[in-house]
């Protein structure tokens, strides 16, 4: 089975659009393939949800569980600094944590 690390706008456009982002999101619960997640990307997809689109705390929270019955947590051990952007970095350091093979991410510039 695959190994894949989801950026964070992934899982907010999953949550608020569909389309695609959705799409791997029930591959996942088909067990397709495997999603690894760290806690900065959760408290990514939170902030997000909350500042841009408005969310309650409460609907944060259930989108938030939800997401946690598909992915698998890990907790990075190594620090990657190679991005402009920190967030990048940590969507990085997940994967290499998780030995992942895919990286799925709409950012150009990392």
């Amino acid at each position: 089975m695959s190994w894949i690390v989801l950026d964070s706008n992934n899982y907010v456009s999953a949550l608020i659009f569909g389309a695609n982002p959705r799409v791997i999101l029930e591959l996942t619960e088909h067990r397709v393939f495997t999603v690894s997640v760290s806690d900065p990307i959760k408290t990514e997809v939170a902030r997000v949800l909350a500042l841009k689109f408005s969310w309650s705390k409460v609907r944060i929270d259930d989108a938030m569980s939800y997401l946690s019955t598909l992915t698998h947590s890990v907790i990075p051990q190594q620090t990657v600094n190679g991005c402009i952007d920190a967030a990048d970095n940590r969507i990085l350091e997940c994967a290499l944590e998780s030995h992942s093979q895919v990286i799925v991410t709409g950012d150009n510039h990392c």
